[in-house]
């Protein structure tokens, strides 16, 4: 959040979604299931706790309790950003233990851009986490507004394309904004 007016944005959007309410539900509890399939994989409700934190120790607890939820009300979680588990595995532990059926590792496009892991690599490291799938972050803005960011990051489609065809997990792409 910006403490400048001028870079503050106007509102979350939040006022511009309307929910429809039906008094007249006519629906019994036995025939209501939220079931669906997120990349593939079974959750019992479409709901994902989103790339949350990861590569620290205080971060352990904090994801195996997140992930022990999800696990208990069949929900998808995404794990923080996996680059520093690639740099450094002995951090694996620190995104938490416990087995989510839809979890997803979380790496940022710059990282496949620049091929600074091999699609082996980031395989491998999400099968550490017990990751089911992998998210990739499009996170441009953010990496070109941050100082310490990537400010030569430029996605070809052609080599998104290239990971995703070799990519042995299921793949989501998400927008990051700031």
């Amino acid at each position: 959040m910006s403490l400048d007016p001028r870079t503050q944005g106007q509102g979350s959007g939040l006022d511009d979604i309307r929910l429809s309410y039906d008094a007249l539900f006519e629906k019994s509890e036995a025939e209501l299931h939220m079931r669906r399939k997120i990349a593939g994989i079974d959750v019992q409700f479409p709901l994902m706790f989103g790339a949350l934190t990861g590569g620290i120790q205080a971060a352990a607890t904090f994801n195996t309790a997140l992930r022990s939820l999800a696990a208990q009300h069949g929900l998808a979680m995404c794990l923080g950003s996996m680059r520093a588990a690639l740099k450094n595995p002995a951090l694996v532990p620190t995104y938490g233990t416990g087995h989510v059926n839809a979890l997803f590792a979380n790496i940022g496009i710059s990282e496949i851009v620049h091929q600074t892991y091999t699609v082996t690599e980031i395989a491998q490291c999400c099968e550490k986490l017990g990751a089911s799938g992998l998210m990739i972050h499009l996170n441009g803005l953010q990496e070109w507004v941050q100082e310490e960011g990537d400010h030569h990051v430029c996605c070809p489609l052609s080599v998104l394309e290239r990971f995703v065809t070799a990519f042995p997990l299921p793949i989501l792409i998400k927008e990051v904004g700031l």
